[in-house]
């Protein structure tokens, strides 16, 4: 993913909303009840994360406090971790859906 495509496609919450999703989305998916709990855990700590920086606020986000063009490269980088994360809460889900139908 270039940089162009982060900084015109994506903002901090929604990229944070499909994480979460994909983290509750892994919680339901599996059966074995130690993995649920450590993924329960995960969940709770990206969600605490999230209430810290105002990701989901809607006055002051994180995405309006990074929007200057001082704090991009913060912003950029913000994006591409949580793209990482995304993409791994895919292949995740991927896999979880495979050993359902197993």
């Amino acid at each position: 993913m270039t940089d162009a495509s982060v900084e015109t496609k994506m903002d901090i919450k929604s990229i944070g909303i499909t994480c979460l999703n994909l983290l509750e989305s892994c919680c339901y998916k599996t059966q074995d009840a130690e993995l649920e709990t450590k993924l329960e855990i995960e969940e709770r700590r990206f969600r605490s994360w999230t209430n810290k920086l105002n990701v989901f606020a809607r006055k002051i986000s994180l995405d309006m406090q990074l929007r200057s063009e001082e704090n991009r490269y913060i912003r950029e980088m913000v994006l591409a971790l949580l793209d990482v994360l995304r993409e791994n809460l895919t292949a995740a889900n991927r896999f979880l859906s495979c050993n359902l139908s197993a």
